[in-house]
């Protein structure tokens, strides 16, 4: 990791080790720390017309993320 993050994301990414967490946020900031941890998947939703879709993907491709087998 580059840049240096906030303390958030690295308490996220410390407990991410042992359980799947999904983080919900509008903060940039924290959104690019997380985003510097490399098992970090990012997802960005966009609200239009009222519905909430999954930026870059279409009703015709997959789902942008994928799920990481733990064992």
């Amino acid at each position: 990791m580059q840049q240096q993050s906030p303390a958030l994301s690295r308490i996220i990414a410390k407990a991410s080790e042992h359980c799947q967490l999904w983080v919900l946020s509008h903060a940039n900031r924290l959104i690019n720390a997380l985003n510097q941890f490399e098992d970090c998947n990012l997802i960005e939703l966009d609200k239009q017309l009222g519905q909430t879709e999954i930026v870059e993907q279409d009703m015709l491709t997959k789902p942008s993320w994928h799920w990481k087998n733990r064992s």
